[in-house]
């Protein structure tokens, strides 16, 4: 039972002793029932001291002593109070109980002040009466420590436990309240609320929330570039060879500048592996222009040099490694033209710069 300061309206008016002026005060009642402790238990609220107890004697374990509750009932009392406070000026409202505190005289906007209404209404829902009632059964965390009316011993500070955990219960239940406000399910766990204010409406579609659950926050000029700059990009490696061509003619296999083409395939890591190959002795490549060199035998596998059990570089026959001083008297490996064996010095060149420089 519970019953709020300033609320004429309550069924039940706490005697003297209890009665808070500035709060709203709450009972709850603990009965153990047939439940007995394997250990002396002093915590207050489920005492069992050992004033009376009885043995077991068909147990497991051997003869067990178990010690019954002192108390028939149990009585706790908490009391809930709230307090608004203006981040801006540090003011603060009196604490109190909900009907008392309005959040008015701390100098907050008409926006604050409707912030505050909604997360009054949260407060409602969420005292620790609500709470406790809404955990039915599991509002006691000492219940997992029964089995078959038999429980272990208990902290001498159980009660603190449990009140702890109706208090992590409301809290969690306010910030459920605040997120399922934009969320439009505020109707759903507050029955008989309406709001019809402009600036709550304003605030429903305007409330940013934190969330780790089934939505999740991206950027979305990220996911533009994703799926608008990366095709083009793509599109434009595969294509631009052809653009090219197109655009200068004269570099096609027929044209005058046919070998700046045939330099740019020479270049290519397939290419200059072709080009080891073929000065390693190896020879049976078709001399075409593309850019993926195959042999005209079909598929034809080629050993790797080996030297002392040890793979080594590809090199000609009659090859002498020379310093780097005399570079310029190192054998140039001369490989056919791509194109069908064309005889084009500008061609040759090229190949030739390009196998001398890759030897």
């Amino acid at each position: 039972m519970f019953a709020d300061a300033g609320d004429a309206s309550d069924v039940w008016t706490p005697v003297d002793s209890l009665n808070r002026t500035d709060a709203q005060v709450s009972l709850y009642f603990f009965t153990p029932n047939s439940v007995a402790y394997l250990e002396p238990v002093l915590d207050p609220f489920f005492l069992a001291n050992g004033t009376f107890n009885y043995t077991i004697a068909s147990s497991p374990f051997g003869d067990r002593v178990l010690f019954s509750p002192n108390h028939d009932v149990s009585v706790m009392g908490c009391a809930d109070d709230w307090q608004f406070c203006n981040p801006s000026t540090n003011d603060c409202t009196k604490r109190g109980s909900l009907i008392q505190n309005t959040a008015t005289g701390i100098g907050l906007n008409s926006k604050q002040v409707l912030t505050a209404k909604r997360i009054g209404i949260a407060f409602a829902q969420s005292a620790t009466f609500s709470s406790v009632t809404g955990l039915n059964s599991a509002a006691l965390a000492a219940t997992d420590k029964v089995f078959d009316s038999v429980s272990g011993g208990l902290p001498d500070n159980q009660w603190q436990q449990e009140t702890k955990l109706w208090f992590e219960t409301s809290l969690a239940k306010i910030q459920q309240y605040i997120v399922d406000y934009p969320a439009n399910k505020l109707a759903d766990l507050t029955p008989g609320f309406t709001f019809t204010s402009f600036a709550l409406d304003h605030q429903c579609s305007s409330q940013i929330v934190q969330t780790t659950g089934a939505y999740q926050n991206f950027s979305f000029l990220g996911i533009s570039i994703i799926l608008v700059i990366c095709p083009i990009i793509i599109m434009t490696s595969f294509s631009l060879e052809t653009f090219v061509q197109r655009v200068f003619p004269n570099r096609k296999p027929e044209g005058s500048k046919r070998h700046k083409t045939t330099a740019y395939i020479a270049h290519g890591i397939l290419q200059l592996t072709r080009m080891a190959l073929e000065g390693a002795g190896y020879d049976g490549f078709a001399k075409d222009m593309n850019e993926v060199p195959v042999t005209t035998g079909g598929n034809t596998q080629f050993e790797a040099p080996m030297e002392d059990g040890e793979a080594v570089c590809f090199r000609p026959p009659g090859y002498t490694a020379l310093p780097m001083s005399h570079s310029e008297e190192r054998p140039i490996l001369r490989s056919p033209l791509l194109h069908n064996g064309a005889n084009d010095n500008q061609d040759s060149r090229a190949w030739e710069y390009a196998a001398a420089s890759n030897v």
